[in-house]
């Protein structure tokens, strides 16, 4: 995540408000209703009507989403795909085969990456960009960055994050995302609805991820946020638990 310059203007939206930080002073708004995240409208209705109050004078809008409007994939570029063209349209097969037609609606955002190694590749509402690019534009504001709240969450926190192999847990809204990481690359990631009485579903998570990759089932730590300190789920063998500071600003 970039520093915060006095020309920066950061916006973090979730279901049930919105959190704004201009130079230093930080402010929460409540909507006057929940969002859906199942209702794509109620989201553009409620950028629609966002006013950046203070942000006069400022040039770049940076924005964070909630987690329960951000789906993620963890993609390896096949050899014979080298252009935008080509990766652009393996991306959108990718969350397709996952997603199904719901995928159709999609705008992507994938780092270019290195052969052979992992890559985090990000979809949102192409209406909701656009509604966040209309904000932008009333406000005389440079569209900066979009990103959802887990990977702010985790560059955030990436220097307190320990060992060659670990793992880093977002409850946020009804889901949780989940990335597992060996020798400094992600290896493992899955996204999922989350209910609060659902045992332990992190325990299973891990162990299902794990499952599918055995180098990374040396043993490390599940980094875990948003839960509660007494939630003791159980982990596979050579894990242990580390909670981590509750709602790390995301604005």
């Amino acid at each position: 995540m970039s520093r915060l310059s006095p020309d920066t203007v950061r916006l973090h939206v979730g279901l049930h408000g919105y959190a704004l930080r201009v130079d230093s002073a930080r402010h929460e708004f409540v909507w006057s209703a929940p969002l859906s995240a199942h209702d794509g409208r109620t989201l553009c209705a409620a950028l629609d009507a966002l006013n950046l109050a203070g942000s006069d004078g400022c040039k770049r809008l940076e924005v964070s989403l909630g987690n329960a409007w951000i789906r993620y994939q963890l993609v390896r570029y096949p050899k014979n795909v080298s252009s935008r063209e080509e990766r652009n349209a393996f991306l959108k097969a990718v969350f397709f085969e996952v997603y199904g037609a719901e995928a159709e609606s999609f705008h992507i955002i994938a780092e270019p990456g290195t052969l052979g190694l992992p890559v985090l590749a990000c979809a949102l509402n192409a209406a909701f960009l656009q509604s966040i690019q209309q904000v932008a534009a009333r406000h005389k504001l440079k569209l900066h960055s979009v990103r959802g709240a887990f990977v702010s969450r985790f560059n955030s926190l990436r220097p307190h994050l320990s060992g060659d192999c670990g793992a880093f847990a977002d409850v946020d809204e009804g889901r949780v995302n989940m990335g597992v990481w060996l020798k400094g690359e992600w290896c493992l990631l899955r996204s999922q609805p989350f209910l609060a009485n659902a045992g332990n579903t992190l325990g299973s998570m891990l162990s299902q991820m794990l499952a599918t990759n055995p180098a990374a089932a040396i043993g490390g730590k599940l980094h875990v946020m948003n839960q509660p300190a007494d939630a003791q789920p159980l982990l596979p063998q050579g894990w242990s638990l580390i909670y981590l500071p509750k709602d790390v600003e995301c604005a």
